[in-house]
């Protein structure tokens, strides 16, 4: 009865480290709270993004697609952040419905992914917190396409 006491126990100490850098992380993302850059898609369009996170997901505004939404969050890991995407205004310029997931990218930054569905990656963005200062669309395009794997585009697009 001691060693199964003991192996719980110690179970239970192993995960405390993984579920306080878990809040870390969503706590870290959201205390800069708004995030802006430019999204890269595997077709080769490109987009700008803006983030303002809250306790229960985000408000994102997609300006130059002309295209407005809320983020719905979904679950946290050690290393992301996932959420169900709505567009509710302008849904003729963009896909409805959505899966984003953000990852700590080059140290305060964030890398955003966005699916259709959770499993497949078809647009990806280098996220900037708006506290460092605006970048212009083309720095910000330019920073995308220089730091993030683009493993995501079609093969029309590798050359």
């Amino acid at each position: 009865m001691a060693m199964k006491t003991l192996a719980i126990m110690l179970t239970l100490f192993l995960c405390l480290p993984q579920l306080t850098n878990a809040n870390d992380l969503r706590d870290r993302i959201h205390a800069e709270g708004h995030y802006t850059g430019v999204g890269w898609q595997n077709d080769g369009n490109h987009w700008s993004i803006e983030v303002v996170l809250t306790d229960d997901g985000a408000t994102v505004a997609y300006p130059s697609a002309e295209c407005t939404g809320n983020w719905q969050f979904l679950r946290e890991t050690l290393a992301l952040l996932e959420f169900r995407e709505q567009i509710t205004t302008g849904q003729e310029f963009c896909v409805e419905t959505g899966y984003v997931m953000l990852q700590p990218y080059m140290a305060d930054r964030l890398l955003y992914s966005w699916g259709e569905n959770p499993d497949h990656v078809e647009a990806r963005a280098v996220l900037v917190p708006v506290s460092q200062g605006r970048m212009s669309y083309h720095q910000l395009m330019m920073l995308t396409l220089k730091s993030v794997p683009l493993d995501y585009l079609r093969p029309e697009f590798h050359r």
